[in-house]
Formats: C-alpha cells, structure tokens, sequence
C-alpha cells in the first residue's frame, strides 16, 4: 500500500485558482495558434462534429448546394456519412469493405443488411469484422465538439428568434461571429478542457517528486518533503514549451490522449512514486489514503479504456505503466491480480464506453481502434502517407517535442546512471516512456504529434534539474543565493526560443491555409450585402474549388459556416485506393494542372464535391469511348460556376489561361521556399531563389537592398482567384496582405 508524503498538498482553493490561471492561460495562447498544423485538427474533429449538427438541416434546406435534391435524387437513404464532405475515408470505411463482400459474394450494391449475414455468420465474428474492416475513427474524440455545436446551435437560434428587427450592419456582425464560434470556437473548448487540465495534472503530480534523489520507500519516503517550488518549475517546463502551445490548444486527438495519460498518472502517482508497500507506521498514519490504492487505479485504466479508442498507439504507454506498477506488488498472485483487476477489467470498460458512443454515431457495433490498428500496423497502408526510419522518433521527433528541456533530462538521466539520485519515480515513468517510443517506432508512418504524451512526463523528468538551472548558480554550493541577473538570464534561456519558435509556427508558418477561408467569408458576406438588399432570401451557394496539389491542404464547411451564406466546395481526393493504384487526384493535378482544370471543367474528373464524388460511366457502345459525368453539381458540367479558386501561387501560371475572367484577389504566406544574401549565401535550393526570377515563375520574391547586398525572399503562398469587381481596387480587404516578418524586414533594412 501506498503512503502519502507529508507535505501539504495544496487547499482546494488554490488549486481551483491554478486551474482558472490555467484556463486563462490556454486561451490567451489560442490567439497566437491561427496557422495549419495537420489535416486531422479539422478533418477528424471539426467537420464530422459540424456535419452531424449544422449540414444535416442543410440538407433538407437545400442549403450548402444541396445537389442530390436539385438533381430529384432520392437521397433518404443515403447515409450521412455519404452526405457530408466533412467525412474522409476513415468515417467511411466499413461501407466501402461492404461493397467489396457484397461484390465478392455475387450481390449487387445497396441490397439490405440482410445479405451480410450469410458472409458472416455469427456476431462475434460480425463485431470483429465491422472492427478490423470497419471505422479507423471514434466519435468519442468527436464528442466534445459535438456537444459544444448543439448548444451553441440552440443558444444562436434562440438569439435569433428574439431578434425583432435585423438590419444589414447586424446581420453581417451575426454571421461573422457564427463563423468565428464555429470555426476558432472549439479550439477555446480544447484550450479549456484538454491543454488547461494537461497542465495541472502536470503541477499536481509534481507535488509527489521527493526532496532528494533517494529511494522513495517506507517511512523514509514520508519524512521527505516536496519542495514548495518543484511542481511550479514542473508547470513552468509545461508552459514554455513551444510545441506543447503550439499543439495543445489544437483540436488533436493527441492532446485528448495526452491528457487522459496525464490524468492517468495523477491517480496512481503515490505507487509510481512509493510502490505498493510500506512500514506499518506509514501505513497507519496514511490509512485512508492507501485504502483508495485500487479505486484510483480503477479510474485510471478506464481513462486508459478511454485513450486506446481515441488512439490505439496509447496502450503502448497504458500496458508498461499497469506492469510497473503490478511488479510493486508483494506476491506473484497479487501482481496477476493486479493485471486482470483493476487494469484489464477496467481497462476494457473504457473501450466498452467508446464502443457505446459509437453505435449511436455509426448505427453499428464497431471498436475503431481495431479498424486503425489493422489499417495500419497489420496492412502497414500508414505507410502510404510517408515513411521513415526506425530511429526517427528519437532522433528528429523527441528533440522537437520536449525542445529544450531534453537537455535537461539528460542531466536528469546522467545523474541517475552515476548512482547520485535513486527514484523510483524516474525508473518508472522512464519505463514507460521508452516503451511507448519503441512501439511507435516500429510503424514506418512517424510524425511529431504522435509522441506528444511523452511531453508530460519530459516535464515531470525534467523538472528537479529546471529548478536547480533557474534557481542554483552551481551545483556544488548548495546554500548560496543565485545572482539576479544570472537567474534572469537562464529563465530567458528558456523562454525566448520557444517564443519564437511559437511565433513564427503559430502566426506565420501555414497560416495561409487559415486565412484564405477567412478572407472567402468576409469578402462574400460583403458582396452578398452590398449588391443584395434581399440577402435573407438569397441562397444561391457560392463555390469553391480547393485546387492546391494536396488534399485536406485547409478546413471545409467548419471554417465557411456563415449564414445565411452557402458554399459548395470542391476538393482533391487522395485516398488510400487512390495511392496504393499511384493514380491520385492530387498527383494528376501536381504533374499537369492545366490538364486536370481543363477535365474537371468538361466534366471528365471525379473530384471531390460537397455532398458525394462524381462517378464517371463509360458509354462502351460509343465509337469514341465518351464518358458521362454523372456529377453531384447539379448542372450541366460546361455550365459549372466558379467563385472562388484557391490554390498555391506555383499553379498560378498554369491555370490562370483557363480561367481568364478569374484574377488574384488575395495571396497569403504558406511558408518559406529560400532566402538569399547578396549573390555567395543561399538558404533553400537554386530552384527556388533566382535574382532574375519575377513573380510569373510562381513563388513571389521579394527583394530588398541594392544589387550587392540584396537580400531575396522567396515564398509559397496560397492564392484566391475569384472575378474582379469594379470596386476591386478601392476595397482595402482585397489588398495583398503582407506577412508581418517581412514588413520587419523592410524597417530594419
């Protein structure tokens, strides 16, 4: 049993005055987070949550180009999954291997639930393969976000309602802040509800590191006191890292599995600390503290339950953790015990819970987290989206991740290797650490945000050693007071690079896949009310066609919902049929863009659109092959309108013959391509800085300085063409809008 150290964990007031420190803490942080992080921030959080609460009703509205109804297609059947273009290819997967049985099996597409029972018989079997087979993704992650849309739906509808007089300057304040809750509203939720409670399970379980670096057992564990300022360098350790601001207060099923593995700690931290056993004395002493010993772990593994069915990679950090803290156990029965009770038992109510949540969302027994395993550990199809080598989560992505307080876990690690500081703690929480980077190692498909997990114990690691950085001026005199200046110099050591780093990744780095849906809403919310006194009656949809070379390069419907405006959105299919055949929609328009513009125009392309994909029908009795566009769109493929294209400034060139009435609007920075000083330093590659090249090769360039010490900047950005108005060039909204780095750049020079 466990025994709790002496010293006074803090009165619930302060901690509900840290917690709302916190809260404030991650929202101010949201202001500095506007660029594009990933494609699942959005596509596996925000769309499938705004499809089942807002397009649902646009459906039978005929809002958001409803093209099934304009074209008399019966569409009750149709599920919404099908419906909505906010769903990717993970929402959809059991249907498409449903396709494939029942092709296999000699039915015909859309025959009844019935004819699956006779390819598999029993409902185990059924239950394993709508599993495997089935959605790689939870709504349980979708949940929070679903939740905030219904309420936020019902609060605006009843403002709405109460409204008695609307005129044109309110309709338009009304729309803009439907928009801004809609699409910036649920990273506050997550800044709140996922990055705020990260941060205090983080100062909560540092209260359990020991004063000194000794073995944390018995009696001597309690007559250790934690010192007051430990937890607050452990937050600070939190706070100041860059990619926990940057990534955090996203809307990433990481941070959701970052959290629950926090909490997840906080209610076994006494064992992970102290272990399982202690003198008689310690144990009277803290009797009622050690008696919650298994309801705690309970909770624990059923967050853990929880955590695997957002993301299955999570039980590579829940299995070592139950392991450490079984092997505290006394005996080998009781550590079997342990195994199976709490940690299994509880464990798999965590996923039964999940499994719930997903029998409402999909209308099926499923558990996504065996579809994604499957998908991509046993077909190893995660590999389509990128590889790379075994060692890269320790070499590239756990030094991005913890930044610079890896070094500080070194020294931490050092000094535990020598035999100085022994910490049962540290052993364990170093334990499951490396297990979970070596299971995650051995996919080929890596990237930075699937170790976030580790950031919270990277900071409980390193933690002791940030205190005795800021707060020590040598390690051997102990007693002597730091200098001011030199303990404000180490702080800013700390803070500055991460402050910049946030900065520049935050504001500038892919922000353009943000503004661009941005500046869309504002321009049309102003042309719909200055050229249409009868804009409530106005719901002709506008479209936009996502032509940038990748799919899932910006947000969808999530980031365009501004009633009464609609949009109906084209986009670039990249699938994993698509990239296992090495025939994607993104891949044909990256090789050829003036090509693809010229197929999709006549109709000859299968993109993408906002309520189902084109399918193309071969007419075989035709002399000349000619294929049928039977496209959602609902009008004739030589009459289809275009609003707005959004693509990178690359493509320019080549689409802008196609497409002549159509000009560049707005341009926004996507990221740096190079940077040249003068004509002998050049950072980026010869193909992307030419002090001959103009803005006809594609990137724009800026030049600044004379020809000697010219400094040359190149940058990809992501461009609107839509057609010009004559008012185009008094409009301040449609100037270019330059990035602020490069504005500094000009006063300084």
């Amino acid at each position: 049993m466990a025994s709790r150290p002496t010293t006074q964990f803090p009165t619930v007031q302060r901690r509900l005055a840290v917690f709302g420190g916190l809260c404030l803490f991650r929202s101010l942080n949201t202001m500095v987070v506007q660029s594009y992080f990933d494609p699942d921030e959005y596509w596996q959080t925000l769309e499938p949550a705004y499809c089942h609460v807002f397009y649902q009703e646009s459906l039978n509205d005929g809002g958001h180009n409803d093209f099934l109804n304009d074209r008399n297609i019966d569409n009750s059947n149709i599920s919404i999954h099908e419906k909505c273009p906010g769903f990717t290819w993970e929402w959809k997967r059991w249907r498409q291997h449903r396709r494939e049985m029942e092709d296999y099996d000699g039915t015909t597409k859309g025959d009844n639930d019935d004819n699956y029972s006779t390819i598999i018989p029993t409902p185990v079997l059924k239950f394993l393969d709508q599993s495997f087979h089935g959605p790689a993704r939870t709504y349980l992650g979708v949940l929070p976000v679903w939740l905030y849309y219904k309420c936020l739906k019902s609060i605006m509808s009843t403002l709405t309602t109460a409204a008695t007089t609307t005129t044109t300057a309110t309709a338009m304040t009304t729309s803009y802040w439907w928009w801004w809750l809609v699409a910036r509203g649920p990273m506050v939720l997550w800044a709140v509800s996922v990055a705020a409670p990260t941060d205090y399970a983080i100062w909560y379980v540092a209260h359990w590191l020991p004063t000194s670096h000794q073995e944390n057992d018995g009696a001597a564990a309690a007559s250790n006191s934690t010192p007051t300022i430990l937890p607050g360098w452990c937050l600070f350790g939190s706070l100041v890292s860059w990619f926990g601001a940057f990534s955090m207060v996203r809307t990433l099923a990481n941070g959701q599995e970052t959290m629950l593995l926090a909490w997840s700690v906080v209610w076994v931290a006494p064992e992970l600390w102290m272990g399982s056993t202690t003198t008689t004395t310690t144990v009277t002493a803290h009797d009622d503290w050690s008696k919650s010993r298994i309801i705690r772990a309970s909770l624990a593994f059923f967050l853990g339950g929880l955590a695997t069915s957002i993301r299955s990679t999570a039980i590579a950090a829940y299995v070592p953790l139950g392991l450490v803290l079984a092997v505290s156990e006394p005996t080998i029965v009781s550590q079997i015990t342990y195994l199976l009770h709490p940690c299994a038992l509880f464990g798999g109510l965590g996923l039964a819970a999940a499994a719930c949540v997903d029998r409402l969302g999909f209308g099926i027994w499923t558990l996504p987290a065996l579809g994604n395993f499957y998908f991509n550990a046993v077909e190893n199809h995660a590999s389509l989206y990128g590889a790379h080598p075994w060692h890269w989560n320790f070499t590239a992505a756990l030094p991005v991740v913890t930044g610079l307080l890896l070094p500080l876990i070194l020294w931490e690690f050092l000094a535990v290797s020598a035999g100085l500081w022994q910490s049962r703690g540290t052993r364990n929480l170093t334990i499951v650490a490396l297990c979970y980077l070596v299971v995650l190692s051995l996919n080929a498909h890596k990237e930075f945000r699937y170790i976030l997990p580790i950031l919270p114990i990277g900071c409980w690691l390193a933690g002791p050693a940030v205190a005795r950085f800021c707060t020590k001026s040598t390690s051997s005199d102990h007693n002597q007071t730091p200098k001011r200046q030199l303990r404000v110099v180490r702080l800013l050591l700390l803070i500055v690079p991460n402050v910049v780093a946030l900065l520049y990744l935050g504001l500038f780095h892919q922000s353009g896949a943000i503004s661009v849906n941005r500046w869309i809403v504002r321009h049309a919310l102003q042309q719909r009310f200055d050229k249409n006194s009868n804009w409530e009656d106005d719901t002709a949809p506008l479209s936009i066609y996502y032509l940038t070379g990748s799919c899932h390069s910006t947000p969808l419907h999530s980031h365009l919902h501004a009633p009464p405006l609609q949009f109906a959105t084209v986009t670039l299919d990249c699938s994993p049929s698509c990239r296992k055949a090495g025939d994607c929609e993104t891949q044909r328009f990256d090789q050829d863009p003036a090509q693809y513009l010229t197929q999709l125009l006549l109709g000859k392309e299968t993109t993408t659109t906002t309520t189902q994909q084109c399918e193309t029908n071969v007419d075989t009795n035709d002399d000349d092959d000619k294929q049928e566009s039977s496209c959602a769109a609902g009008v004739e493929p030589s009459q289809r309108p275009i609003d707005y294209v959004v693509t990178m400034s690359r493509y320019r060139e080549a689409l802008q013959p196609l497409v002549p009435h159509l000009e560049v609007a707005a341009r926004f920075p996507f990221h740096w391509r190079g940077v040249r000083l003068g004509r002998w330093w050049t950072l980026g590659g010869e193909e992307d800085i030419s002090s001959s090249s103009s803005l006809d090769q594609g990137y724009y360039y800026y030049s600044l300085g004379g020809s000697s010490s010219r400094i040359e900047v190149s940058l990809d950005e992501m461009i609107v063409l839509r057609q010009e108005d004559d008012d185009d060039d008094d409009n301040p909204t449609n100037q270019f809008k330059r990035n602020a780095v490069v504005v500094v750049l000009e006063l300084l020079l």
